[in-house]
């Protein structure tokens, strides 16, 4: 009697690759599954509830509930506490720290708060003061500022760009901007706004080149939201500081100065004591 023929479907590559598939999985199920085991087994499991972690769980609960938390919603709150704290060892223990850039950023945020509340500052003496006011006088100065009217146009008006164009026309041969335009929510009339924060509000196109517009002289705009027909009204010169009248300011500077550059020579002394292999 002849033999059978082999069934054709066992020589199609696809069966071999799924066949592959299957054992390749398998034997990464095995490996996965040893390595649970082994994280497992380096998990100490004792977790102490002690009465600074009630204090600190209870002072948490009463800032958020706005009152002293009753028995039971600290039992619930420490309860809360143990499973997140059982969570977190369990991932340490299998290395889901290690390759996490959020979890990396955040400890190193953590670290760099530590190290910036063990910071003490003398206070400043009154020389030390006006060296750091007298290393850049303009950081003080009182900014120019700017009174504008403006009349807006959406952005969101098909005719946006014509119809801005016609409403200049119109402005530019001596209109009234009263009532011209769309509503916008910050109003139509500017007062004593400098350029800096012009451009927060608006954003940099439509403070370009605003320090060279004439007064009285109607100009198009750009922002975020639209276009913008402005005038300006009047300008502030810039003045020059006064050590006295910023005297906090400079202070408070001085001390932020000082409390970064101490973080940042603590963190140098700490990076040298870390040997740094570059491969």
């Amino acid at each position: 009697m002849s033999k059978p023929a082999p069934r054709r479907w066992l020589r199609e590559p696809v069966v071999h690759f799924l066949v592959l598939g299957a054992l390749l999985f398998g034997v990464d199920a095995m490996l996965r599954g040893g390595e649970e085991e082994a994280a497992e087994e380096s998990v100490v499991r004792e977790l102490v509830v002690d009465a600074p972690i009630r204090d600190e769980v209870s002072e948490r609960l009463a800032t958020r509930l706005g009152h002293d938390p009753s028995d039971t919603e600290l039992e619930e709150a420490i309860d809360d506490w143990v499973r997140t704290e059982v969570l977190y060892r369990e991932g340490l223990a299998r290395g889901f720290d290690e390759h996490d850039p959020t979890v990396r950023t955040r400890v190193a945020s953590r670290m760099g708060r530590v190290l910036a509340d063990a910071v003490v500052i003398a206070e400043p003496t009154e020389d030390e003061l006006r060296a750091f006011f007298d290393e850049d006088p303009t950081r003080w100065a009182e900014q120019s500022r700017i009174d504008f009217t403006q009349v807006f146009v959406s952005g969101e008006r098909e005719d946006a760009e014509a119809h801005a164009e016609a409403l200049l026309a119109t402005l530019r041969a001596g209109a009234n901007p009263a009532g011209m335009g769309d509503t916008f929510s910050g109003g139509r009339r500017y007062r004593r706004r400098s350029v800096e924060d012009l451009e927060a509000a608006f954003g940099p196109a439509f403070v370009e080149r605003i320090e060279e517009q004439s007064a009285g002289e109607w100009v198009l705009r750009r922002s975020r939201v639209g276009l913008h027909l402005v005038r300006i009204d009047e300008r502030s010169a810039a003045e020059a500081p006064d050590f006295d009248a910023v005297r906090a300011d400079v202070a408070r500077a001085w001390r932020l100065a000082r409390e970064e550059a101490a973080v940042r020579l603590r963190v140098t002394e700490l990076v040298e004591r870390w040997t740094i292999v570059h491969e």
